[in-house]
């Protein structure tokens, strides 16, 4: 009787130290920066324990991105490739706000952003 007990918790321990804790997400932001976005927030949130997963019917936190490149202006004034992010919930209501910028690239960017995003995603789930 304990042995089925343990061993289903031993495999519920494994599945989340393995895959990390489910995040389904929806992301408002171009296809290509959706999915760099995704992949650098599975990347990011692996080392935090997050999986993030991607769906636009129901889903705990909306994504929305604004990325641009590396501009003339920028290499002559200063300043470089940017990347914001609103997280908000389903019932669209401002979680928090994160942005970053002066980066060589737009991948760059978005990547910050996403260790930036995977931080605050983290503190805010905590019970």
């Amino acid at each position: 009787m304990r042995f089925p007990v343990l061993l289903g918790l031993l495999a519920l321990f494994v599945s989340s130290t393995l895959f990390g804790e489910p995040v389904v997400v929806s992301l408002d932001a171009e296809d290509e920066e959706a999915v760099e976005l995704l992949a650098k927030l599975n990347e990011n949130g692996a080392k935090e324990g997050l999986q993030f997963t991607r769906s636009e019917e129901t889903y705990q936190f909306r994504i929305a991105l604004a990325a641009e490149s590396i501009a003339k202006k920028d290499i002559l004034f200063g300043g470089g490739a940017d990347a914001s992010a609103a997280v908000l919930t389903p019932e669209c209501k401002l979680v928090f706000a994160v942005s970053r910028g002066g980066r060589s690239t737009k991948g760059g960017a978005i990547n910050a952003l996403s260790k930036e995003i995977v931080k605050q995603l983290k503190s805010h789930m905590q019970p």
